[in-house]
């Protein structure tokens, strides 16, 4: 008699594990190791089979075709959406609201759609919206606890009662089991009351960009005194050898969400004595448009004219200094769309010299860094949520 009493439990109970087993492959979300997404409708892009509050339980697929219900992620948006594909060009997906007249502008590939649709259920999103809330779900929770308990306190014990009778045992394990289940609702309560408590929705993060400047000169040199005819940069210029220095300037901005970049940029040669703050600025290259990501600009320092003016300042003022500082300004100003927001930005990237009268060479201070490259890195808020 024990053994056919226990068999029926034992063979429950493995029914019963096989079926939760079943669940969780079924219905487990992505997030926590399952195959499933819930999506809850919220707009009229759908209707009128789909209206806000409704629930799509959707599923990845090996392959997708024209007129199935996915969702997916529109990366210029910022959000997910569930729409319904109507065609496929150069594999991607055209996709289309059942109540738009136009289509998707995001054409998404096979790995970025997230599932099609797998269970429909109308209305049923608005049903977990109201658990969401922290006093529905304690209450249901709650409710659901106390039916537990109470069948467990009330529910008389059949049969005799002995050391032996198995079914004496049988209700202690069942009632064990019951204790045990009560004591963790109680501890996921609290965990849901705080998780619940906490903010739904938070600030996306912040997206980098970096701004990148490249200079590089050159100038007519004198194969005496150079390796080459030409000036290189990273070498002294001397003026009693070329008047004119050429100057370059190659800009880079890279960003992931950063597009539609524009702005203007101009060039200027500052000369000062830092001992006594005197500076003079000249003007090289006038404020000039760009679009894109890059460009480069040229422009030309005079140092003939540079010299004159060094000697004019010091026969006017009497100032006498051994070396001048010339820097090379460009002042670089932006403007992109991220993630659906506007920026702007300024970048001023600087080359500085040495100049004693003799020559012009590079102002290196930090040997660790290149005086020719300047990078600038930067962080744009996010709108998105």
């Amino acid at each position: 008699m024990k053994q056919t009493r226990r068999q029926p439990s034992i063979f429950s109970n493995l029914i019963l594990f096989m079926g939760l087993a079943v669940i969780w492959i079924a219905f487990a979300p992505v997030k926590i190791g399952g195959q499933t997404s819930y999506v809850m409708v919220n707009g009229i892009s759908m209707e009128p089979n789909y209206h806000t509050g409704d629930l799509v339980i959707i599923r990845k697929a090996q392959a997708y075709q024209i007129g199935d219900v996915v969702t997916y992620r529109d990366a210029e948006m910022g959000a997910y959406v569930i729409h319904r594909i109507i065609g496929i060009e150069q594999g991607q997906f055209v996709i289309k609201g059942d109540n738009n007249s136009w289509i998707d502008a995001y054409h998404p590939a096979p790995a970025e759609i997230v599932g099609k649709q797998w269970i429909y259920a109308p209305k049923a999103g608005r049903i977990m919206q109201w658990f969401r809330k922290p006093v529905n779900l304690s209450l249901t929770i709650f409710l659901l606890g106390g039916v537990l308990m109470s069948s467990t306190i009330t529910k008389p014990l059949k049969g005799k009662k002995g050391k032996h009778n198995p079914s004496v045992k049988l209700s202690g394990m069942l009632e064990g089991a019951l204790y045990l289940l009560g004591f963790l609702f109680l501890g996921f309560l609290g965990l849901s009351i705080f998780a619940f408590t906490r903010p739904s929705t938070r600030t996306a993060d912040t997206i980098p960009y970096q701004q990148d400047a490249d200079y590089s000169y050159s100038a007519t040199g004198t194969s005496g005194v150079y390796d080459t005819e030409m000036v290189r940069s990273g070498e002294p210029v001397f003026p009693k050898l070329t008047c004119f220095l050429n100057i370059g300037l190659t800009y880079n901005i890279q960003g992931n969400q950063l597009q539609n970049v524009s702005g203007n940029h101009q060039m200027i040669a500052r000369i000062m004595d830092t001992p006594s703050g005197w500076q003079r600025t000249i003007p090289l290259l006038s404020q000039t448009a760009f679009s894109g990501t890059s460009f480069f600009s040229m422009a030309t320092l005079d140092l003939c004219q540079l010299e004159t003016l060094v000697n004019l300042v010091e026969k006017e003022t009497g100032l006498r200094t051994n070396t001048y500082t010339v820097d090379i300004v460009t002042n670089i100003g932006f403007t992109a769309n991220a993630s659906g927001q506007i920026i702007t930005g300024v970048f001023d990237p600087t080359l500085s010299f040495k100049y004693d009268k003799v020559h012009l060479y590079l102002a290196n201070t930090n040997s660790e860094m290149d005086p020719l490259h300047i990078t600038k890195k930067d962080l744009a808020g996010s709108s998105n949520v």
